[in-house]
């Protein structure tokens, strides 16, 4: 059998590609409708560069890197290969490079080669038509780095699906709820109007923006990360609930300061005696003179701990029940060390629990699954 002869279709420093493709592969699908349809990913190469695409039919991803290119062309390779192969290259130097290579008989594959040594993999391509998006210029769009270091905090609040999937960003705050927790933080990015976008997923590319800049564009949020990435996002259109304006209206008169990961240490305790088959798990807070208790009690037995709360205001005795999971997600959203806990003595009550840092610029609201009588 002869052996093939390659002709170089174009090459990339190693380094660059891998990271391209790392973040392409983050919205590359992976099951279902969106994997029938847009599975891989995509590669163009032009003079002087490859651009790198992926897409799950919601969301989409765009980054365009140099390369020397000898054929021009569009190849689209499997997502859940071709990013860990290109990992596995060495990246000591500047100068290492991946290689793209194609025999001219066998044109349904494409070698990808570690620079000239015996290092490569022969892929085969996806077939098929593929969504068809690029870039987006820049002029009219907002800047919005502060995105980056603020949706973090919010989108663990966010629901599976629906219309409560979405952040709220409204020109001052970001918004996050899902009918039983509430998220608000501080975030001046400008808007025409607020939008609902869905970010959770894109939560991993959005840290690594060093030059963000947004823009609405009929259902979609455009997000430039830099003056080469971009990522699209779908915008929910379905009216987002007015909760923080009313949450902030309720009378929560008693208070106290606790330091953060202390009450996580605790809360962290007890779910040790959770079994994964406890879909609802409930503990205890229960809030005295001066200390803080949780508790809970399982099948496995029963758990208890406590720490010291300090700037107390309060009427009375008061136990709370609460999910401990969640309550452990509420507070680890927190970058604080201590937080202040506001609530109300009323009995019986389901009004929220409000939890905020110091500075007041980011809050949280957890609705208790019940109360108990003091």
């Amino acid at each position: 059998m002869s052996k093939p002869v390659l002709t170089e279709i174009g090459s990339v420093h190693v380094a660059t590609l891998h990271d391209a493709l790392q973040r392409a592969s983050k919205i590359a699908p992976t099951k279902g409708a969106a994997w029938d349809r847009a599975q891989g990913i995509h590669l163009t190469f032009g003079e002087g560069f490859i651009e790198v695409r992926s897409t799950n039919t919601e969301m989409t991803y765009f980054q365009r890197v140099d390369a020397e290119v000898a054929v021009m062309g569009t190849y689209r390779m499997p997502s859940t290969i071709l990013p860990s192969f290109v990992a596995s290259m060495p990246m000591v130097k500047d100068t290492d490079r991946c290689r793209f290579l194609i025999d001219e008989a066998s044109p349904s594959k494409v070698t990808v080669q570690y620079g000239k040594s015996k290092l490569k993999a022969s892929v085969k391509l996806i077939v098929g038509s593929y969504p068809e998006f690029g870039p987006i210029k820049l002029e009219g769009m907002t800047p919005a780095q502060e995105l980056a270091s603020s949706v973090e905090a919010v989108t663990w609040a966010c629901d599976d699906s629906g219309k409560l999937a979405g952040v709220l960003i409204n020109g001052e705050d970001l918004i996050a709820l899902d009918g039983k927790v509430a998220a608000r933080i501080n975030c001046e990015v400008s808007t025409e109007a607020p939008i609902v976008a869905l970010l959770s997923p894109l939560v991993p590319l959005l840290k690594l923006g060093t030059n963000i800049h947004i823009k609405g564009v009929e259902n979609k949020l455009v997000i430039a990360l830099d003056d080469t990435t971009q990522i699209t996002t779908t915008l929910i259109l379905e009216p987002f609930p007015d909760i923080i304006d009313r949450m902030r209206a309720i009378e929560l008169p008693d208070s106290f300061q606790v330091n953060r990961q202390r009450l996580i240490d605790g809360l962290s305790r007890l779910t040790t005696f959770i079994k994964s088959s406890d879909r609802l798990p409930v503990c205890e807070l229960r809030i005295s003179q001066d200390l803080c208790e949780v508790g809970l009690t399982s099948d496995s037995g029963e758990v208890q701990d406590a720490c010291v709360i300090t700037d107390q205001t309060m009427s009375q005795d008061k136990t709370f029940k609460f999910n401990p999971n969640r309550l452990i997600q509420a507070l680890e959203s927190f970058k604080s060390s201590t937080v202040t806990i506001r609530y109300t003595p009323e009995l019986p009550t389901r009004k929220p629990v409000h939890i905020a840092n110091p500075s007041g610029e980011y809050e949280v609201w957890v609705i208790p699954m019940a109360d108990t009588a003091s």
